[in-house]
């Protein structure tokens, strides 16, 4: 077989041979180019790593511009056409393997000049312990990093700054889909990410940007902090001291808690220091600035909706703010009417509260409800069985609300639960008894 024979059998086999030419670009860089009707792609190629998240702009005036980015091997890894109402062609993606990528540019109608604009947002190494001082620009509104973490390592993130409201995010590197993130959980408008708990072995890229709704002046410098989060287990009952200091400025407490326990955390402390109590899910349940004695922060007769492994965080209420302090956690369990008649306490503290009692398929129950004092006007009863309303009063409806009386049906086997709220911030004594109809 000829020579020239070969070279056209092997250019018929390889796509982008015809009026093809390729070309490396770089982060950051933009190209001026052109297609024609007789060089209609061009190529592009550029070095990624794992977890680079990456943005290619293909602008055109001339021409319906079409994008597509090949692995190395030849697989395409994505493309698009138009983009952001535009006839104009962008892709954002997080690379997944370390190899040199292509840029395929085409035309999806019609030939003539683009701008071609590569960005690659590579992210830093940040190790546990480490203090990372940076600073966004209008040019890099974003900075990301990123670091090995193993499964059940529960870590916590700090990000602060005294020139632009910070944001939070973390994902894994091969989705663009954050795990979580935070606005201002941290002290004034600054950010806190924790505690988290990692679920398996992996890379965790961590986002800085400005807030969402303070993006127009999110420029300036700030300090981004990760921590293997030193988290204590604590029981009902206990007193423990700790300490806030610059290298860790929060404290973690745990502890398990059942549906319908009352829980009380008090906080003795010289720094200005708060509370705040997450559920199992990492939702915030109850938060307490000065509502204790002096500045000091108390959480005051919290009642558990669900059975759960609670996390408590001790951090100061502004930065800078660091000592020692006291922290005391005590609970009991939801009173029950199945031991016989109940008497709950409403105050300022306490707006809201609740009972129970184990009910019986398809049988009616009577509740006796009696109020001190007598006159009032903001007070609510609901009864419920999981999701279902079984009965409701509140003080607009009983001309006499010093005295209710209550049949509910229950609809099946089970807990059911009394609630009781009164806003007008005075003390309330509810006493209530339960007899079956039938």
């Amino acid at each position: 077989m000829k020579l020239t024979t070969i070279m056209l059998l092997l250019l018929s086999l390889c796509p982008w041979s015809i009026g093809a030419q390729q070309t490396t670009i770089q982060n950051g860089e933009t190209i001026t180019g052109e297609l024609t009707s007789e060089s209609e792609t061009q190529h592009y190629t550029f070095v990624g790593k794992t977890g680079d998240k990456i943005t290619i702009s293909l602008e055109s005036s001339d021409f319906d511009p079409f994008l597509q980015l090949d692995s190395e091997n030849g697989d395409e890894v994505a493309s698009n056409d138009d983009f952001g109402g535009s006839l104009n062609a962008t892709i954002s993606e997080t690379l997944r393997t370390d190899e040199t990528y292509t840029i395929i540019v085409s035309s999806a109608s019609g030939s003539g000049s683009y701008d071609l604009t590569l960005k690659i947002d590579a992210p830093a190494a940040i190790t546990y312990g480490e203090v990372v001082e940076g600073q966004l620009t209008e040019e890099e509104k974003t900075r990301s990093y990123s670091f090995n973490a193993s499964a059940g390592e529960v870590i916590t993130l700090t990000l602060e700054s005294t020139d632009f409201n910070t944001y939070l995010s973390l994902r894994e590197w091969y989705t663009d889909y954050a795990l979580v993130w935070d606005d201002d959980s941290g002290t004034g408008t600054n950010s806190f990410i924790g505690p988290y708990t990692v679920e398996s072995d992996t890379n965790l890229i961590v986002t800085v940007t400005p807030s969402y709704a303070y993006e127009a002046i999110g420029e300036g410098s700030y300090r981004l902090r990760l921590n293997r989060a030193p988290v204590e287990a604590i029981a009902y009952g206990e007193t423990v001291e700790g300490e806030i200091h610059q290298e860790t400025p929060y404290a973690l407490y745990t502890f398990a808690g059942t549906a319908g326990d009352r829980v009380n955390i008090t906080l003795e402390s010289d720094a200005d220091l708060t509370l705040k109590m997450q559920n199992g899910y990492g939702t915030e349940v109850a938060y307490s600035d000065d509502e204790g004695p002096g500045a000091n922060p108390e959480i005051f007769g919290k009642v558990l909706d669900t059975t759960d492994t609670y996390t408590v965080i001790v951090r100061p209420f502004a930065v800078g703010e660091f000592g020692e302090f006291h922290f005391t956690l005590t609970g009991e369990p939801a009173p029950t009417l199945d031991d016989g008649p109940q008497t709950l306490m409403l105050s300022e503290k306490r707006v809201s509260d609740f009972l129970t009692f184990t009910g019986e398929a398809n049988t009616f129950v009577r509740l006796v409800i009696d109020f001190t004092p007598t006159n009032l006007t903001s007070t609510y009863i609901s009864v419920y069985q999981g999701d279902t309303s079984l009965g409701y009063a509140d003080s607009y409806i009983y001309e006499d609300f010093a005295h209710v009386e209550m049949e509910v049906e229950v609809p099946e086997d089970g807990l059911v639960r009394v609630s009781f709220s009164d806003y007008s911030l005075q003390p309330v004594v509810i006493h209530v008894t339960m007899e079956k109809i039938q």
